[in-house]
């Protein structure tokens, strides 16, 4: 009975002691993406280096900040060109052609570079719960045979 126990206690430790990492959510918030890990919010610097620990996955996340970037310099060109055409503009003259161009293309690319980021951040998270479902390389298996009952590691 002793022995029995003592084979019970150490399964339950092992079984207990294996964590498994949890699958990670994002959504669109007031202030851009929320990640989290079942109800628990994560900060976006341990998103990166969750995201870190799977190749593939950091590949759309660092291609998602990249877009990130390009948006918001094609959006700081916007405004800026919308501010120099009203400031530069006469009562009597119409507005700049080339400054108008210039500001809703720029628009433009920041609004298609954003769709692109997002799109890029949502394949990195889904990348990233793909990698969660793998097998491990070692398995931990109950035995029960006439002589008694143990664990076998299968590799």
């Amino acid at each position: 009975m002793n022995k029995t126990f003592k084979y019970l206690i150490f399964i339950f430790f092992i079984t207990t002691s294996l964590s498994y990492a949890q699958e990670m959510t994002l959504f669109l918030g007031l202030s851009g993406y929320q990640f989290y890990e079942d109800d628990r919010p994560i900060k976006t610097p341990k998103v990166k280096s969750l995201m870190e620990t799977n190749q593939e996955a950091f590949a759309f996340w660092k291609k998602s900040r990249t877009y990130n970037t390009i948006a918001f310099s094609a959006s700081a060109v916007s405004i800026a060109t919308t501010v120099i055409a009203i400031s530069s503009k006469k009562p009597d003259e119409n507005y700049s052609t080339g400054l108008v161009v210039s500001s809703l293309g720029s628009a433009l690319v920041g609004v298609i570079f954003t769709l692109s980021a997002n799109h890029q951040k949502k394949k990195a998270v889904l990348q990233y719960n793909r990698s969660l479902e793998k097998k491990n390389a070692v398995y931990i298996k109950p035995l029960h045979t006439s002589k008694g009952i143990g664990i076998a590691l299968a590799f």
